[in-house]
């Protein structure tokens, strides 16, 4: 199952080299037929995983600052061999409006809006793929690596130029409440499963 998942990934990577060699990609596509692509990408590619994290905020859903903050995000990636993906990302934390947030788009095109700003999914390598949150202040980068070895997921808060707090959606429909602004975001554990 996991061989079987690692070439799905592979041929994702080739059947999308059409958008990549335009510019909406940003990876190199590794040397794969498009019938070797079509027999890999018979089924969708399914991967699962989970974010547990802590951070430092000062709102607004608490009205005065807060240290090491309990929160976690689980998702789910499916990705057809039309190169179309969905994902849905639920989140909750200590005292915090649970919320789900759902994209649908295009590998290796441009962003999707989304209701905390707008989101992708691109090619990151050849047994890669990399989910990207645009928010106000931030990006937040899911890394999602699967090979015959296994699945593995890194997460990555990378702040804009000259920002210094995290903007990080909390599902709230009010625009002055939408986001959390926190200072620091760390990784507990990341975690991810193919299939």
């Amino acid at each position: 199952m996991r061989r079987a998942v690692a070439s799905a990934i592979v041929a994702a990577v080739a059947i999308a080299a059409p958008a990549l060699a335009k510019g909406g990609g940003g990876g190199q596509t590794p040397p794969v037929s498009a019938a070797s692509a079509e027999a890999a990408m018979a089924g969708d590619i399914r991967i699962s995983f989970d974010w547990a994290m802590t951070v430092d905020c000062t709102g607004p859903t608490v009205g005065f600052p807060i240290t090491y903050w309990p929160a976690g995000l689980n998702g789910t990636l499916v990705l057809d061999q039309s190169r179309s993906y969905s994902i849905v990302l639920n989140f909750g934390g200590l005292g915090m409006p649970g919320w789900t947030l759902r994209w649908e788009g295009q590998l290796g095109r441009a962003p999707a809006l989304t209701r905390g700003g707008s989101a992708e999914l691109r090619v990151a390598g050849q047994h890669t793929l990399k989910a990207i949150l645009h928010e106000p202040n931030n990006d937040v980068v899911f890394n999602v690596d699967a090979d015959e070895n296994g699945c593995r997921l890194t997460v990555e808060p990378q702040l804009h130029p000259d920002k210094t707090i995290y903007t990080l959606y909390n599902g709230d429909a009010r625009d002055d409440f939408r986001f959390e602004n926190c200072s620091a975001v760390r990784t507990v554990a990341a975690t991810c499963h193919a299939q």
